[in-house]
């Protein structure tokens, strides 16, 4: 199994040549055959990529992403949306999920937005954050398991997973599984309430 996950994504013993570069680059690892290289000083990254850098480690630090946020805000409208049904228990409900994310330490997708800032081929722009390219990439890393998470590279820069061991792969395992039942359990809420518009 470890051999497999040497394989998918490996750091070789005789590194590639990163891209030449006003910011300076050295080589991170190899995934699906694709070169990654990182910047050396990630708190001198160009520009427009570090403005996306800051947002990604903002929500590293609060546990969920902006999408989360804003859906969790869209929610609380909804309760609030007419006085006469105000739904106290599901507000509460809401908040108690959200306190429950924002103790989270990190979930797979926030690392996967960091790194996809961080580290760069030689195929992208790497003056700006380029959010489909990127999307690509973060698909191509999260075909390789828990490849990804064990790279030296990435347990250096996201030092919960270069702490924890093995155990960070079964928290993250598990926080993404809360996350799915999060989403499967507000989808159901939302067709629940159009049911009961429609027989009222």
């Amino acid at each position: 199994m470890f051999g497999l996950i040497k394989n998918l994504f490996t750091k070789s013993s005789q590194k590639p040549q990163p891209p030449t570069h006003d910011f300076a680059l050295s080589f991170a690892f190899n995934c699906e055959g694709v070169d990654y290289f990182e910047f050396v000083d990630k708190n001198n990254l160009p520009f427009e990529r570090g403005l996306e850098a800051l947002t990604f480690f903002q929500e590293m630090q609060n546990g969920v992403t902006n999408e989360y946020l804003l859906q969790h805000v869209e929610a609380v409208k909804k309760i609030y949306s007419d006085p006469r049904k105000v739904n106290i228990n599901e507000a509460v409900k809401l908040n108690a999920r959200l306190e429950e994310r924002l103790k989270f330490i990190i979930s797979k997708d926030i690392i996967y937005r960091v790194a996809s800032v961080c580290f760069v081929d030689k195929s992208e722009n790497l003056l700006k954050y380029d959010f489909e390219y990127n999307k690509k990439k973060i698909e191509a890393w999260k075909r390789s398991g828990n490849a990804f998470f064990l790279s030296a590279p990435i347990r250096k820069l996201i030092p919960f997973l270069e702490k924890s061991g093995e155990f960070s792969l079964t928290y993250l395992e598990i926080v993404q599984k809360i996350e799915s039942i999060e989403l499967n359990l507000a989808e159901l809420q939302t067709l629940e309430k159009e049911l009961s518009k429609e027989s009222d």
